[in-house]
This record gives C-alpha cells, structure tokens and sequence, in this order.
C-alpha cells in the first residue's frame, strides 16, 4: 500500500516502460492497464479516503500513458481536474 502523497508519472529509459513513484515506493506498470484506488487489492493502492476504490486507470497503448477517470472522486493532473482521459508526460504529478 503506497502512502499518502502526489504520484509522480516518470518516463523510464526504455520509451516503452513507465512507472509510479509515490514518496519512496515506485510501481513499474508491467501491465497494459492499471488501476489505481484504495482498493488494498490493486497493485497501485492509494491509503487516502479523497480516493475512490478503484479511482482511475492508466493504460498504456502504442508506447503511450493515458490516465482515464473510473470513480466519482476528481483526479488532478498537475493540479488540473481531470474528467476524461488524459495523455500523462514524464514528470506529471497526480
């Protein structure tokens, strides 16, 4: 379970690999898509109740994140709501 601060979104070496750092604790995102909640089942589980069970997705497709909004709680990309989905950069902070 990851704790409670802003995810960073970075770009790993290989174009093609991408992961979650929150704090101290990075999820590499093996998978095409990836949820994100509070749910302590998934592998990107976030303790805060501001967080929807399962929250929102990333997905990556061609090589490119796109984070998509599941639950009824906002998301905020760099300190912008987010309602549908969204291309991430390196760096975004969510």
């Amino acid at each position: 379970m990851l704790p409670k601060s802003p995810m960073n979104f970075p770009q790993l070496e290989d174009p093609q690999r991408y992961s979650l750092v929150s704090g101290n604790h990075t999820i590499e995102l093996v998978n095409q898509r990836t949820i994100i909640g509070r749910n302590t089942d998934l592998m990107a589980c976030i303790n805060d109740q501001s967080v929807s069970r399962e929250h929102a997705y990333i997905e990556i497709y061609k090589g490119t994140a796109f984070l998509k909004q599941m639950g009824n709680k906002p998301t905020l990309i760099n300190g912008t709501r987010v309602d549908e989905g969204v291309k991430l950069n390196h760096g975004d902070v969510l």
